[in-house]
């Protein structure tokens, strides 16, 4: 995890640690949830900054980023909070009707259920290996889309679950339904950039015949049937190759 020079403590006893996040560190490994659970504290109880939080394990990195919004309003909620009001008199305080312990803590908790709704808005499903579905929230489905520019994530999402739901006895874990996801989702950005270099190397070698045979001492110029004849015959020769390659 990358760290800055030195972290302050800041005067805080506790925060709000949603079910939605249990749910995420479920996922990983004995150590990564280690770094998990080590910078979220961090970030909650010293003046670390959520953008100087990197690692190097990707999954790790996933999990911290679909986190990160509420992390980010729970802090700001207690710094905005905690900020020194003007001085009162004595007799302004007493005079101040005061709040009971439970009308405070049912409005934070609202308002913290709240700010959770707004991140944690539920993008699309997948069924598990226990009849429950694990919930992909829009903002993970952010996050895969950094990660995977060459993909389209909601698609891919989609063709995972009709996967799982015509392969009951596939279906995932709850603690591995995540790896499933990212190793879909980077197998499939490789066949994409796998397609477009060997689209790139058939139209270069099109190219070519058709200089090659423009340069050819001919009695007349190739006519634009005659050229398009030529590619469409290239263009076959190739894929009847990659037919018999696979």
């Amino acid at each position: 995890m990358g760290k800055s020079a030195r972290k302050k403590s800041i005067n805080r006893t506790g925060f709000t640690f949603y079910k939605s996040y249990y749910e995420i560190y479920q996922q990983l490994s004995d150590e990564q949830k280690v770094q998990f659970t080590d910078a979220i504290l961090e970030h909650q109880f010293t003046d670390m900054d959520v953008e100087d939080v990197a690692f190097d394990d990707a999954m790790v990195n996933i999990a911290w980023l679909g986190i990160k919004p509420n992390l980010v309003n729970n802090k700001n909620k207690f710094l905005n909070g905690s900020r020194p009001k003007n001085k009162q008199t004595v007799s302004e305080v007493e005079a101040k009707p005061k709040r009971s312990a439970n009308n405070e803590n049912e409005k934070d908790n609202v308002n913290e259920k709240e700010n959770e709704n707004v991140n944690e808005s539920i993008a699309i499903s997948l069924p598990l290996n226990d009849n429950t579905d694990y919930d992909i929230t829009q903002s993970l489905i952010n996050q895969y889309k950094e990660l995977y520019q060459q993909v389209d994530i909601i698609q891919e999402i989609r063709k995972m679950k009709g996967w799982l739901m015509g392969n009951p006895t596939k279906r995932k874990t709850r603690r591995g339904v995540l790896r499933f996801v990212t190793n879909w989702l980077g197998r499939e950005q490789d066949r994409r950039a796998s397609q477009k270099a060997d689209k790139s190397d058939s139209y270069g070698e099109i190219d070519k015949t058709v200089r090659q045979a423009m340069n050819k001492p001919i009695l007349k110029p190739l006519t634009t049937d005659e050229i398009r004849a030529i590619n469409q015959k290239k263009y076959d020769e190739e894929e009847i190759r990659r037919l018999d390659v696979r």
